[in-house]
C-alpha cells in the first residue's frame, strides 16, 4: 500500500477533498496517455489541476493581500521551491535518456528546442506552433506534457499583479469587494467566450495552449474559494454538491474523446465538477466518501502527483520511439509503473527536502541564493540541450543505411512570390504536378528527370490540405490557409500555360472525411471522384495534354530511414520493423485506387498509375533496396524512392514528359 506522509502539520495546510481532485486528475491523465481505451477523455485531468491551481493560489494571495501579509517576492520564491526541482530533474533525465534513444538529428533539434522553451517557461507556445495537441506527431515530443507547467507559470505570473491591481482600486475606489467578485465574474466570461470561439473558428491551438484563453479555469477556482467561505451546505446537501460534481468529471473522463473539439463548452462539465466537488467536499468531513479519500493509496497519489505527471510522459514517449513507434498496452503500463516508482524517488529525495526549506527561515533568508542557483540551473540545462543536439549521434557503428535528402525546400513553387515569371520562363514543354505534401517530395527528382527528357516541371502542393480544388477535409491542418492557398492555385492556374501534368498525393489520406462545398449530401466516393474530375478539369484549361495520376504509394509502420537504422541497430528484420505487409497495402489501397479509375474513366488523356508492383512483392512492400531509404518518413518518398518510382514506370512517365517512345530502348537510364 502506498502510503506517503508529510513531516509536519504545515506542509499539510490543504483537505482531502484537493488531494481526492489531485489522484483523479492525474489518475486521468496516466490512462488516456497509456492508451489503454477505458478514460479517452482523461486528458481533462489537466483542466481539474487548473481549477486546483486556482482556488489554492487566487484563494491565498486574496486572503494575504487583505491581511496586508502578501508579498510578491515571497509569493514567486514558494512557487519556484515547489515547482522548479522536479521540473529541472525531469528535463535533464529526458535530455541525457534522449541520447541512447533518439535517432534521427531532427529529433534532437527539437527536443533541445522544447528544453529552451521549457526553461524559460513558454512550452505552450512552443507547441502552438507546432503541432496539435492530439495531432499523431505530439506522441514523439518527450517533453509536450509542459505545456500545462507554461500555463500554469504564466497564470502565477500575472495573477499576483492582477489581483494586487483590483485590491488597490477596491480599497482606493469602489470601497468594498462587491465589484472585486463582478470583475472576477466578467474575466471569466470573456476568458471562456475567448477560448470557445477561437477553437470553434478555427484557432484550436491557440484555445487549448494560450493561458489567457485557459483563465477562465484557474477563475473558476479561485471563485470557489468564495463559494466555500460565504456558503455553509447542510450535510445533505453538501453530500449531493459532491456527487454531481464527482459524476461530471467522472463523466467527462469516460466520454470525452481526442476526436472532439477541446476545449469547448463542454469543458464546463470537468471545470464545474471540480468546483462542485470541492464545494460539497469542504462541508461535512464526518460521512463516507471523505473516509473513503483519506484512505492511503489515494493521499500517496496526491502527495506525488506533480512529480508522476512529470516522469510519466517522457517514458510513453521513449518506450513508444524505441519501440518503433509503437506503444502496446503493457509496454505503456510498464512505463507508467517506473514512472510511480521514479514518482515516489523524488517525492523523498527532492520535494521532500524542498519542503522543509520552504518553512525554513534560513531558507527565507538565502532566497536570492536560491533564485541564482535556479536560474544558473535553466542555463546548464539549455546549454546542455545544445550540445546534446548539436552532436552527431546517428553515425551508428552497426547501420550501413544512407540517410536520404530532404529537398522540399529547394523548388519551384507556382505559389510563391513571382513564382510564374521565374518558374516558366521561355520553356516549350512545361508540366506542372498537383498536389499535397508528397507531390512537394516527389517534386525535385520529378523535376530533374522531366530536364533529362526535355521538359520543365512545376509544382503547385498543399500541404497538410485537402488535393482537390475546392474541397476540404476534416483533416486538414489549418482550414483557412488550405482554402486560402486553393484559391491562389485557381488564380495562378487561369493565367498560365501548361504542356502535361501530374497529379500526385496520398490518396489513402483523402478518401474520408472530405467535405463538400455543394448545398446537398454526397458520398465520400462521389465527392473524391468530383474532386478529382475537377482538378482534370482545371488542368485541361490550361492546356494539358497529358495527364498522369499516380496512386498511394505504401505507407511503413513508423519513419524511414530511422526506423531502418534502429532496426539495424537492435539486430531486428527490417522488414518485420519497418516495411508494410502487402496485404495491408492492398486493403488499404483499394478503394482509392478504385475511385481514381472511376474519376478517369471518361478520360482519353489521362491514366492512372497502379505502384503496387513498384515498391511491393507478394510479402513485403518494403522502405529500402539495400541501404538507400526509399522514404523520408513513413509516407512521403525520398529522392531514391522517386528514381525507382520512375525506373519501373519509365514509359508512363516518359508518355507524359513527351519523350519519344523511339528513344527509349536507347537510353541506360538518367541515373548512370
Amino acid at each position: 500500500m502506498l502510503r506517503i506522509q508529510v513531516e509536519t502539520k504545515e506542509m499539510r495546510s490543504h483537505s482531502c477533498t484537493i488531494d481526492f481532485l489531485r489522484a483523479l486528475a492525474v489518475t486521468g491523465v496516466l490512462l488516456f496517455h497509456g492508451g489503454y481505451g477505458v478514460a479517452n477523455g482523461g486528458f481533462v485531468g489537466v483542466d481539474i489541476f487548473f481549477v486546483i491551481s486556482g482556488y489554492l493560489i487566487i484563494g491565498h494571495i486574496v486572503e494575504a493581500k487583505k491581511s496586508n501579509q502578501f508579498s510578491h517576492l515571497e509569493f514567486y520564491y514558494r512557487r519556484s521551491l515547489r515547482i522548479i526541482p522536479p521540473y529541472l530533474l525531469v528535463i535533464l533525465s529526458t535530455l541525457c535518456l534522449g541520447i541512447f534513444v533518439l535517432i534521427a538529428p531532427a529529433d534532437f533539434n527539437s527536443l533541445w528546442k522544447q528544453t529552451v522553451a521549457s526553461a524559460l517557461m513558454l512550452s505552450n507556445h512552443y507547441f502552438a506552433n507546432h503541432q496539435g495537441y492530439f495531432d499523431p506527431a505530439s506522441e514523439d515530443q518527450p517533453l509536450l506534457h509542459l505545456w500545462s507547467l507554461g500555463v500554469e507559470e504564466q497564470f502565477y505570473v500575472f495573477v499576483p499583479l492582477i489581483i494586487s491591481t483590483m485590491c488597490y482600486a477596491e480599497a482606493r475606489i469602489w470601497r468594498g469587494d462587491i465589484w472585486f467578485r463582478t470583475a472576477c465574474v466578467l474575466m471569466f466570461i470573456m476568458s471562456l467566450a475567448l477560448c470557445v470561439s477561437a477553437s470553434s473558428g478555427g484557432y484550436s491551438n491557440e484555445a487549448f495552449f494560450y493561458m489567457p484563453l485557459r483563465g477562465w479555469e484557474f477563475i473558476a477556482g479561485g471563485m470557489t474559494t468564495y463559494a466555500v467561505r460565504e456558503i455553509a451546505l447542510p450535510p445533505r446537501l453538501s453530500q449531493a454538491t459532491l456527487c454531481v460534481g464527482v459524476a461530471l468529471m467522472l463523466s467527462a473522463i469516460f466520454w470525452f474523446s481526442a476526436e472532439m473539439t477541446y476545449p469547448s463548452v463542454l469543458t464546463l462539465l470537468p471545470v464545474l465538477g471540480a468546483c462542485l466537488t470541492i464545494l460539497g467536499g469542504e462541508g461535512s468531513r464526518a460521512d463516507m466518501f471523505h473516509r473513503f479519500i483519506s484512505i492511503g493509496p489515494i493521499a500517496g497519489l496526491a502527495t506525488i502527483s506533480y512529480s508522476l505527471y512529470l516522469w510519466h510522459w517522457p517514458l510513453l514517449v521513449f518506450a513508444r520511439i524505441a519501440n518503433f513507434g509503437e506503444l502496446p498496452v503493457w509496454l505503456a503500463a510498464m512505463a507508467e509503473v517506473l514512472a510511480l516508482c521514479l514518482a515516489i524517488l523524488t517525492y523523498y529525495l527532492v520535494e521532500g527536502p524542498i519542503k522543509l526549506l520552504r518553512i525554513s527561515q534560513r531558507a527565507k533568508r538565502g532566497r536570492s541564493v536560491f533564485l541564482a542557483c535556479f536560474g544558473c540551473g535553466f542555463a546548464a540545462l539549455v546549454a546542455v540541450g545544445y550540445g546534446i543536439a548539436a552532436r552527431d549521434w546517428t553515425a551508428h557503428e552497426k547501420s550501413t543505411m544512407n540517410v536520404p535528402l530532404d529537398e522540399r525546400s529547394s523548388s519551384c513553387d507556382l505559389l510563391a512570390p513571382g513564382g510564374t515569371d521565374v518558374c516558366l520562363g521561355a520553356h516549350t514543354n512545361v508540366g506542372l504536378i498537383l498536389g499535397d505534401s508528397h507531390a512537394a517530395a516527389a517534386y525535385p527528382q520529378l523535376h530533374r528527370i522531366a530536364q533529362s527528357a526535355g521538359a520543365a516541371l512545376v509544382k503547385i502542393s498543399f500541404g497538410g490540405c485537402s488535393p482537390f480544388i475546392g474541397i476540404s477535409r476534416t483533416a486538414d491542418l489549418s482550414p483557412s490557409d488550405c482554402s486560402r492557398k486553393q484559391k491562389e492555385a485557381l488564380e495562378v492556374l487561369a493565367k498560365v500555360k501548361i504542356d502535361f501534368a501530374i497529379l500526385d498525393a496520398q490518396w489513402m489520406f483523402h478518401d474520408s472525411g472530405l467535405i463538400s462545398n455543394k448545398g446537398f449530401e454526397m458520398t465520400q466516393h462521389d465527392i473524391f471522384v468530383a474532386g478529382v474530375k475537377t482538378d482534370l478539369e482545371i488542368l485541361r484549361r490550361t492546356g494539358a495534354k497529358r495527364i498522369l495520376v499516380v496512386g498511394p504509394v505504401p505507407l511503413m509502420k513508423s519513419a524511414s530511414p530511422w526506423c531502418l537504422m534502429r532496426a539495424d541497430a537492435y539486430g531486428l528484420s527490417r522488414d518485420a520493423r519497418c516495411s508494410e505487409n502487402r496485404i495491408d497495402y492492398d486493403n488499404k489501397a483499394r478503394q482509392s485506387i478504385s475511385w481514381l479509375r472511376s474519376a478517369i474513366s471518361e478520360e482519353s488523356q489521362a491514366t492512372v498509375l497502379d505502384v503496387s508492383s513498384t515498391f511491393c512483392d507478394h510479402v513485403w512492400c518494403r522502405a529500402y533496396v539495400e541501404n538507400d531509404a526509399l522514404y523520408l518518413d513513413h509516407s512521403h518518398l525520398s529522392s531514391k524512392g522517386v528514381e525507382v518510382l520512375y525506373e519501373k514506370n519509365r514509359r508512363q512517365f516518359d508518355w507524359v514528359f513527351g519523350r519519344s517512345l523511339s528513344t527509349l530502348n536507347d537510353r541506360a537510364g538518367v541515373f548512370r
